[in-house]
């Protein structure tokens, strides 16, 4: 009977235990918005938050767990604690060599979690328990990110601008060591240490950047470099690595002597070459070529520059070599190098100096809808007296091109005017436009368009022809109007702001009073409608002030 009884006893007292610490247990929590966490380099020092709601102390033991994204446990501890009324911070430490999670596992760090079991100090009954994301609770959780060109200057300086923000709420983290570093792939057979220049640090500030500067060497020997960039706060490291190429780029400056050249003279070619730091590349060889219209190569040559970065050469044109527009090309021999080309015509032909000139005048600058051309024809002897009773030819040309094996001008003409100028070397000539007039009615999109003539005058003493082409510029309106839209023409809510300008279809500006006012319509149609409501809502006239635009339309 009294083993009975104190087994009874017991009962009663495990159950009276069990019953407080499940009251208990719902009296204890874990704030997680005040826990913390900071890494250290070999352990992880923990504050875990426990909040007691009951009116006594209680004791606890704290099961703490370290969860990998696979749900692995890196690390844990236990730690048993009194808890007082009230809020309660219990320090932790659980081992986790961070030095050790490299790569890919450290870019995990952010998805590690807490796993936390409260529990009776006695053992035995449910407690508290929950799971933590570490990324929430880590204050000094970082990642690093850079921004910089990937490829450099010899002897210039390179820049890298560094920012540390946190993993998941992205807002900037200071405080943040950053230090970079540049190893040159040498390609020389001395093994030296990297030149000084090519290490720095940082420190992030309260916006989480940092800048490093670089001095580069002003020659090297390597095609391309490693950049490292590794920042540490507390014990969270994070790194960066990028291959980087140097940017050896030559720019070539190639001039003649003239633009022109006669068969038999002397065509003198010069080029300056330089790197991108603007420094003279000496020593370097370039190939030199002459291509006709045909692509034939007529001249080749091979230039070595000087220790000032010139290398010129020097063509004898032949005598019998055809007429035409040539291509003039250099280009860098130096594999070292990025570009190192440059090309520009020569024009090859003969000239011979005219006896006389001539000159066209039309009466407009420009001609509206029903204007046609009234144009005068002049030619005058180079010693000032007029050349009467030559024969005038006024043609408009639609193409016009070289033929480089008959060696002459191919020229289509659409309408031809002939005549005779009188006895002052004078004669004009009645241009009909209508039929442009008639096609640009229906253009919307045509404002003006330039039509090319071509005058030719024959001296009836010596039978020589000279020529001056012209154009005439017919247009459908008398003034223009260009607008330039806002980027927010299309967002609702927003004033529409445009640009706009005004100009006589000569060019000339025009002070106008101008009219705006909105089209409604379809998407795709009101911008058109609109520019075409401006345009017949416009009234000028000259001296009037300039009406004020850009202001919202309602």
């Amino acid at each position: 009977m009294r083993r009975c009884g104190i087994v009874v006893v017991l009962s009663l007292l495990a159950a009276v235990w069990a019953a407080h610490m499940n009251a208990a247990s719902s009296d204890v929590r874990v704030d997680e918005a005040v826990t913390r966490v900071d890494f250290a380099r070999d352990r992880i020092d923990l504050l875990l938050a426990v909040v007691n709601h009951s009116s006594h102390s209680l004791g606890a033991r704290i099961k703490l767990e370290v969860l990998d994204p696979q749900n692995r446990v890196l690390a844990t501890t236990q730690v048993n604690a009194m808890l007082r009324e009230g809020l309660n911070r219990v320090p932790a430490n659980l081992a986790l060599p961070l030095t050790t999670h490299n790569g890919r596992q450290r870019s995990q760090l952010p998805w590690y979690r807490l796993r936390y079991t409260i529990s009776s100090a006695g053992g035995g009954s449910d407690g508290v328990s929950g799971v933590i994301s570490l990324s929430q609770i880590t204050p000094n959780l970082f990642e690093l990110g850079a921004v910089a060109t990937g490829r450099m200057q010899e002897g210039a300086g390179y820049r890298v601008i560094v920012r540390a923000v946190h993993p998941t709420s992205a807002l900037p983290i200071s405080g943040v060591s950053v230090e970079g570093e540049i190893s040159l792939d040498d390609e020389s057979d001395d093994a030296t240490l990297s030149p000084p220049g090519l290490k720095t640090a940082g420190v992030t500030g309260p916006d989480g950047y940092t800048v490093l500067e670089f001095s580069l060497p002003r020659e090297a020997s390597a095609r391309k470099a490693i950049i490292r960039i590794k920042g540490a706060l507390g014990g969270i490291i994070s790194e960066a690595e990028e291959e980087l190429r140097f940017d050896r780029w030559a720019n070539v400056l190639l001039s003649t002597d003239k633009p022109l050249y006669q068969p038999g003279q002397a065509l003198h070619v010069r080029a300056l070459i330089f790197d991108q730091t603007r420094h003279a590349i000496a020593g370097t060889n370039a190939t030199v070529t002459i291509d006709d219209p045909e692509g034939t190569t007529v001249f080749r040559a091979a230039m070595t520059t000087s220790r000032f970065g010139v290398a010129s050469a020097d063509w004898q044109i032949p005598k019998n070599i055809r007429l035409g527009s040539f291509d003039l090309r250099i280009r860098l021999n130096d594999a070292a190098y990025s570009g190192g080309e440059a090309s520009r015509p020569v024009t090859i032909s003969r000239y011979e100096l005219p006896n006389f000139t001539v000159s066209v005048k039309p009466d407009r600058t420009y001609y509206l809808p029903g204007q046609n051309a009234d144009v005068v024809v002049t030619a005058d002897y180079l010693f000032g007296r007029r050349v009467a009773r030559g024969h005038v030819i006024v043609a408009r040309e639609t193409e016009r091109s070289w033929n480089y094996r008959e060696r002459k001008w191919e020229i289509e003409e659409e309408e031809k005017y002939e005549g005779e100028t009188d006895d002052e070397g004078r004669f004009t000539v009645h241009i009909d436009l209508s039929k442009t007039h008639e096609e640009m009615a229906d253009a919307d999109y045509d404002r003006f368009r330039d039509l090319s003539f071509a005058a030719y005058v024959t001296d009836p003493t010596t039978n020589r022809t000279e020529q001056r082409r012209f154009d005439l510029r017919v247009t459908r309106d008398p003034i223009h109007v260009y607008v330039i839209e806002g980027q927010n023409r299309n967002a609702a809510g927003f004033p529409l702001w445009f640009y706009l300008t005004t100009f006589y279809p000569d060019g000339r500006p025009a002070r106008c009073r101008v009219v705006t006012k909105e089209s409604r319509g379809e998407a795709g149609e009101r911008r058109r409608n609109a520019t075409n409501s401006q345009n017949k809502s416009i009234r000028c006239s000259e001296g009037q002030p300039p009406h004020e635009v850009g202001r919202p339309v309602d």
